[in-house]
């Protein structure tokens, strides 16, 4: 029977002698009898707290309890759809259209949501006036009349957002939407700066007003999404890979330097940093995290520092220069490959997957750097981390690689793959005879200069 209060919650929260419960209720207008997930906040990651389904008008009520977190809560209506809101010991009602959540979101009881809704509206309004007036500010002839009062609109603006976040701070001292606000905090930029120098200030001044002693905020995007915007100051579309990471090693410093102030936020912005960048496959930015911070002594998830220890001692162990871990795994026929019985000097070992359409569409140019060896002098070690075989197989038939390709068909489970601290696919290693970790090149032109570097090609 599809219920519309959440009934997991208050059932539970029933038990409670005297415990004080809160709703929140949420009317979509035109969405009947449709299953409403309600999610809590860590950062990025939202985890799921309970479900309901909408009544025939659209509405749909959630129970909290007293003992319930405060802090930003997910409504998800789908992949593609989803609705935030604050929670803070208050009732809290909304009133919205399934397919234009945010444009037509009226907060119709909650204090912490008012404020926080139009702030976000102040916000957007605020940050496009300021872009669009910045290029002005660059390449508006400064000896026109209107440059005066473009840079005073200029000057105003920030004064002007600056009062409105304060105020809301001063009136609201102790909510959590006030809390998450401080984080919106920005240097004021003057006009006589050009975009180059505004850039340079910004990175050198990003965090001045803003504290990282909030431990509450890690129940919210607050956080992440400041680290994203000072992060998106390094970043340019016109650098390489390698050159991107010499600019994220420099916001790094800084974003941990100024974490350093809580270890909680700590752990909680190095955690955030190394999934980000591993999931980018940014290499030099891990190593230099690896080998300059440590994991705080003490964290709020014990089990989560163990893993994140973990993950950055692998890293060290897996940087250029040192040596690889040993290889005994079957090929296709069912004979052990060890890495000794290897006779080239050098050996590229890629792991892949058949299900992986980023190795599958670069397999074609490796096959052809690795065909037009005159003098063979390396060899290509393709490990499948698949978990099917026939899959595996399958694929390999389609394609007739003069390599070694070879398989525990365990997965990411597989042995090797642990051992090279596999986490995405394609990953390639180039060892010499010894199974020192010369390059570990992202795409086949960065091997094709991996290989010239080392005179085989």
């Amino acid at each position: 029977m599809k219920h519309i209060i959440s009934l997991t919650l208050f059932l539970i929260s029933s038990f409670v002698i005297g415990q004080k419960n809160y709703n929140v209720t949420i009317t979509f207008k035109d969405l009947p009898e449709k299953n409403i997930l309600l999610t809590s906040f860590f950062g990025d990651k939202n985890a799921v707290l309970d479900s309901a389904f909408t009544d025939e008008s659209g509405k749909v009520i959630f129970t909290l309890s007293e003992n319930s977190y405060s802090g930003m809560y997910r409504l998800i209506i789908s992949r593609n759809n989803q609705l935030d809101l604050i929670f803070n010991k208050e009732n809290v009602e909304l009133l919205t259209q399934k397919d234009h959540l945010m444009d037509s979101l009226v907060v119709i009881q909650s204090q912490e949501n008012i404020t926080y809704y139009n702030f976000l509206k102040s916000e957007y309004e605020s940050q496009t006036k300021l872009e669009l007036l910045s290029s002005l500010v660059d390449f508006y002839p400064e000896d026109d009349e209107f440059y005066k009062p473009i840079i005073e609109k200029f000057s105003n603006l920030q004064t002007e957002r600056e009062n409105y976040i304060n105020k809301i701070i001063a009136d609201f001292p102790e909510s959590y939407v006030s809390r998450i606000i401080r984080t919106f905090k920005t240097p004021y930029l003057s006009p006589e700066l050009k975009n180059t120098e505004r850039m340079d200030y910004l990175k050198e001044h990003f965090f001045d007003s803003i504290s990282y002693n909030d431990t509450s905020l890690v129940r919210s995007n607050a956080i992440t999404n400041n680290l994203i915007s000072y992060l998106s100051l390094f970043s340019n579309r016109q650098l390489s890979q390698h050159q991107l990471e010499d600019e994220f090693i420099k916001a790094v410093q800084v974003i941990l330097l100024k974490a350093d102030e809580n270890p909680v936020i700590y752990e909680f912005v190095m955690s955030y940093l190394v999934e980000g960048f591993e999931k980018f496959k940014f290499e030099k930015v891990l190593n230099f995290i690896a080998e300059n911070f440590a994991i705080p002594g003490k964290c709020e998830n014990e089990e989560r520092k163990s893993q994140l220890q973990n993950r950055l001692e692998a890293f060290q162990k897996l940087a250029v220069g040192k040596i690889a871990p040993d290889i005994s795994i079957n090929d296709t026929s069912g004979n052990n490959i060890k890495f000794s019985d290897i006779p080239e000097d050098y050996t590229l070992i890629i792991f892949w997957a058949s299900w992986c359409p980023h190795c599958t569409a670069m397999f074609p140019s490796l096959n052809k750097l690795y065909e037009e060896q005159k003098i063979k002098r390396w060899e290509v070690l393709s490990v499948s981390i698949d978990s099917d075989r026939a899959a595996w197989l399958n694929e390999l038939s389609q394609h007739h690689f003069k390599w070694i390709n070879a398989s525990e068909v365990k997965g990411w489970n597989s042995n090797i793959a642990n051992d090279y601290n596999i986490y995405a696919t394609p990953t390639m290693f180039l060892l010499d005879k010894n199974r020192e970790i010369i390059a570990k090149p992202l795409t086949v032109r960065e091997l094709t200069e991996d290989l010239k570097k080392i005179k085989l090609l």
